[in-house]
């Protein structure tokens, strides 16, 4: 028998196996920051989009409704990532809209260019491990981003 202050303890923290050129930290318009690696063992949705852009207002009703729907479980991450745009703008239409997820401001594009964004709105969910499970170009419906959290989630 193992006397209890001789165990060995492990650290079973989860480990980000994704792509190195895709980690990146930024400040959220809630004055909190965000860095991708360390959402380790989460699924993580990544929505990139602008003001401007009618295909990405129109599929932000649905991003709102999927954030409140995982909003209680903790492995699940939605971001939306603002490309271009000053974080006035894109504060004034989050208030004025009335959306709940966390939003990014990519104002220098440094972000968007790492993820050779090309075309918005642009979705890409990472499974728990930080490896890609699903990159969308083009408008989605709650449903489709649903079923892609879901599969990410192992389910």
């Amino acid at each position: 028998m193992a006397l209890q202050d001789k165990r060995v303890k492990m650290d079973s923290k989860p480990v980000w196996n994704g792509d190195p050129s895709q980690d990146f930290t930024v400040q959220l318009t809630n004055d909190t920051s965000f860095t991708l690696s360390e959402q380790a063992g989460k699924v993580v949705l990544l929505n990139f989009w602008a003001t401007w852009c009618g295909p990405c207002v129109r599929e932000m009703p649905d991003l709102d409704r999927l954030y409140k729907k995982y909003s209680d479980n903790d492995s699940v991450v939605i971001l939306a990532v603002n490309v271009g745009e000053s974080s006035s703008t894109v504060q004034r239409f989050i208030t004025q809209q009335g959306f709940g997820f966390p939003v990014a401001c990519d104002s220098d594009t440094s972000i968007s260019s790492a993820y050779n964004i090309t075309a918005i709105p642009r979705t890409i969910i990472f499974n728990k491990d930080g490896t890609v499970s699903e990159d969308l170009t083009g408008s989605r419906n709650y449903e489709t981003f649903q079923s892609a959290v879901e599969n990410a989630l192992g389910g």
